[in-house]
């Protein structure tokens, strides 16, 4: 319906679903072995709540959606086990504050994702990696500031994306693209990995942002 629309898209191969994010929730769309049509929403609890941001840029990984919140905050839904839990930031990292905006573009490689979270106050873009680690025989994301980027003039968070670049076999990049009004943006690099893992980077320290 037309109060409810399609924020989303995202298909599991092994199981051929097609997972449809709309804004009040993550719905799944099957065939069985019989041929009958399941449609299911995987969130309920998102039935009375929509926001017309929720699941925008929705990322499929490793078996996980990563689900950003039109309010500020991220879900992720575990294909696996059918589970949905919050992974927001300002769980894992309260005394941070500026990291409980909007998650407005996600990418990922086969180490981890990357995404960019709006500052919640500042015309700031934060860049962080995520990986997934085992404490204590629990398995959850370990976060690493990677980059703030951002003019000060306001920004335009449709036009925000991100790219992991391992296209060459000398280097790996992750891209960072966005506009701000009044400002002239073009795109920028931040190498990935250890000091000289990217062959082609010229720099001294391989968290420089360039």
């Amino acid at each position: 319906v037309d109060d409810q629309p399609i924020t989303g898209m995202a298909t599991d191969e092994d199981t051929d679903a097609l997972y449809i994010a709309k804004t009040d929730g993550l719905y799944s769309h099957f065939y069985d072995l019989n041929g009958t049509l399941f449609t299911r929403n995987l969130t309920v609890q998102f039935r009375q709540q929509g926001h017309t941001g929720n699941f925008v840029g929705l990322h499929y990984w490793n078996k996980r959606l990563l689900l950003p919140l039109g309010h500020g905050g991220m879900l992720e839904y575990d294909i696996a086990n059918g589970t949905v839990r919050d992974i927001s930031l300002r769980l894992s990292a309260p005394e941070i504050t500026d990291l409980d905006g909007v998650v407005v573009a996600i990418a990922s490689d086969v180490q981890g994702i990357y995404i960019a979270i709006k500052d919640v106050t500042d015309n700031v873009l934060h860049i962080l990696g995520g990986r997934l680690i085992s404490i204590d025989g629990e398995i959850d994301w370990r976060w690493e500031m990677l980059a703030e980027v951002g003019a000060g003039a306001a920004l335009t968070l449709a036009r925000t994306a991100l790219m992991v670049d391992t296209y060459r076999d000398n280097h790996r990049r992750l891209w960072i693209g966005f506009t701000e009004s009044a400002v002239n943006e073009t795109p920028r690099f931040l190498p990935l990995g250890n000091v000289s893992d990217d062959k082609t980077d010229g720099y001294t320290d391989d968290t420089d942002c360039e």
